[in-house]
């Protein structure tokens, strides 16, 4: 499995085929949000929250989708949990208008948010207060509705601000609740 970020367009376009209730980027925070309170959060329990519940496992755009989530759900595991502190959004990209751009940033929080809440969090009194601070302007974020993009340069610098802040939020975000630790030595099998 490729630890490749699907193309935005094509999950967006794939998931709107089997009717999906979420977008690429909200699926996109789902995952952050579960795996980053649940390392061990395996890959059906984030696509039965994903994926429509009628969804036909048969159905040859089901498979499509499920494919290219599976590599979603891949790389948001990887990126959370990799030592690089690298961590790319799933959204549109810059020939996008800006509004559709902050929606998807949106929905991207939204996303995070339900990821959260269905990884079993039961109060944000559990998190420690650096990430609690984050999740609750990260909340704010996407519950802001529309931005106002009279000038759109500005605009664009303040875009690209939340932006920032939210990937290398929801890194410590997932360090603070579950920290990295060094990958354990294997030992090797020798014949002797």
């Amino acid at each position: 499995m490729s630890d490749k970020l699907p193309d935005f367009l094509v999950l967006e376009q794939a998931l709107e085929r089997i009717n999906a209730d979420h977008t690429a980027s909200e699926a996109q925070g789902m995952a952050c949000g579960m795996l980053a309170v649940q390392r061990e959060t395996r890959l059906v329990q984030w696509l039965k929250q994903v994926l429509p519940s009628a969804a036909d496992a048969q159905d040859v755009y089901v498979q499509e989708a499920a494919k290219m989530l599976t590599q979603l759900f891949e790389h948001a595991k990887n990126s959370l949990n990799s030592n690089e502190l690298a961590f790319e959004m799933l959204l549109p990209p810059e020939e996008f208008d800006l509004d559709e751009r902050v929606y998807c940033l949106q929905q991207w929080c939204q996303g995070v948010a339900f990821g959260v809440a269905a990884s079993g969090l039961k109060t944000l009194t559990d998190l420690k207060p650096t990430a609690k601070e984050w999740f609750e302007d990260m909340v704010k974020i996407g519950a802001s509705g529309e931005m106002d993009v009279t000038d759109e340069d500005e605009s664009e610098a303040a875009f690209e601000e939340l932006k920032s802040f939210l990937s290398v939020g929801i890194l410590m975000f997932n360090e603070e609740n579950q920290p990295i630790v060094g990958k354990p030595h294997q030992a090797q099998d020798t014949l002797h």
